[in-house]
């Protein structure tokens, strides 16, 4: 009879260890998807304004047109999530791209094409480098490798 309870307290031990380490493993792998997910969600704020910026350019430059008023409330809420998303390089870009675009148009406006000649083709080389500005934040699939080898 004591033999029987003991063997009965080692099977239920047993169970137990296997029930803690089951739990273990299914914490960690939910550790894991709710840091795909912040990762997720932080790639897609990133990516919401590299498309503003990239709007910003296409309006100005390619439509030959100064952005609009909705269209510039849109950027200036960008500049300032890129102060928290990316390296500060992004929304000072972002910044000087804004008032270079509003002294492009003004220039035009009055007349002054040599200047506006100028500031244009600076922020076409600043479109240029747009990819290349925002690409360090923006490449998730080497942050998601470099997160599964901690």
């Amino acid at each position: 009879m004591g033999l029987l309870a003991v063997l009965g307290a080692i099977v239920v031990g047993i169970m137990q260890v296997r029930i803690l380490k089951r739990q273990s493993e299914i914490a960690a792998d939910q550790y894991q998807l709710q840091q795909q997910q912040l990762r997720s969600e932080l790639y897609q704020n990133r990516a919401e304004v590299y498309a503003v910026a990239h709007d910003w350019f296409d309006v100005a430059l390619s439509q030959n047109q100064l952005p609009s008023l909705a269209m510039e409330r849109e950027f200036k809420k960008a500049v300032g999530a890129a102060e928290f998303l990316f390296r500060d390089e992004v929304s000072d870009s972002m910044r000087s791209w804004f008032l270079k675009t509003g002294r492009y148009f003004g220039q035009r406006d009055a007349g002054n094409m040599q200047e506006a000649m100028h500031l244009e083709s600076e922020l076409r080389g600043e479109y240029e480098g747009l990819q290349a500005l925002f690409e360090p934040e923006m490449r998730l699939g080497e942050q998601l490798e470099s997160t599964d080898e901690d």
